[in-house]
């Protein structure tokens, strides 16, 4: 069942740290593969946190997705998205889509020529939704493709 959620609002960089820790412990298993597995959670957050750019989604003033992308490589005028995650009763209504639009708008403005993000290869709606936005494959690994967009 697919809901329209018509009052999503988005913004940059409102997010508290607890908010952020809360979101992420209580979707980490939604990502392929579960994201403690990968890494300390709350290490991931803080630096999330401290040193990425977070655009947010908000329905009814509750998180329910983000995208975070570091936007640190002033040499290369490369960006890194690092996380895009949607609440699961928010997918499908074009949450990640309306989040990644936002982030390559924010990452252009600012000067940046590329964007490039890590995608599991048995996340096949993210990998979809990457190239619809104009991503393409530049590296292929064991797990997950690495993804470039040109600016």
């Amino acid at each position: 069942m697919t809901l329209n959620y018509c009052n999503i609002e988005y913004k940059c960089k409102t997010v508290s740290h607890e908010i952020l820790l809360d979101f992420f412990r209580q979707h980490f298993h939604e990502f392929i593969p579960p994201l403690d597995t990968m890494v300390c959670i709350e290490e991931y957050v803080k630096k999330l946190f401290d040193y990425s750019v977070i655009v947010e989604a908000w329905h009814e003033q509750k998180l329910i997705g983000l995208i975070a992308v570091y936007c640190n490589n002033q040499k290369t005028k490369g960006a890194y998205i690092s996380s895009v995650i949607v609440s699961k009763n928010y997918i499908n209504n074009g949450v990640a889509s309306s989040l990644l639009s936002l982030i390559i708008q924010y990452v252009k403005e600012r000067g940046f020529q590329y964007i490039i993000l890590e995608v599991n290869k048995e996340n096949y709606p993210a990998y979809q939704l990457y190239l619809k936005s104009g991503f393409f494959k530049i590296e292929e690994k064991e797990n997950t493709c690495l993804m470039k967009k040109l600016l």
